[in-house]
């Protein structure tokens, strides 16, 4: 296990602790405009997340394709890229749905 690749993951689950924050917050914000439940889909997208980080960290400790070929298996450039920029467009949404208003906000 290169030391390298475990810290990349680190970052995912860093992003990924980032998507739940968000979930939390836009539900009580949702709560208290009566808007919609679609603050589920910071939970979703850091469930992408955080499960894009446990193939990196397997894949990192048990060696299942050497990392000089990743870009050549397009499974795992779905489980290191695809995952992650599903759950970051995502996440990015639904934060414009949730928090547009604080750009609207003039004097």
């Amino acid at each position: 296990m290169t030391l390298l690749h475990a810290f990349g993951a680190l970052g995912t689950v860093g992003i990924g602790i980032a998507m739940v924050v968000l979930g939390l917050l836009s539900g009580r914000l949702g709560a208290a405009t009566q808007s919609g439940r679609l603050y589920v889909g910071f939970f979703i997208a850091g469930g992408l997340l955080g499960l894009s980080a446990l193939f990196q960290i397997g894949n990192a400790i048990f060696s299942f394709e050497p990392f000089d070929s990743l870009s050549g298996s397009p499974g795992w450039v779905m489980v290191y890229l695809g995952l992650p920029a599903i759950a970051i467009t995502l996440g990015l949404l639904l934060a414009w749905h949730y928090w547009s208003w604080l750009l609207a906000e003039r004097d």
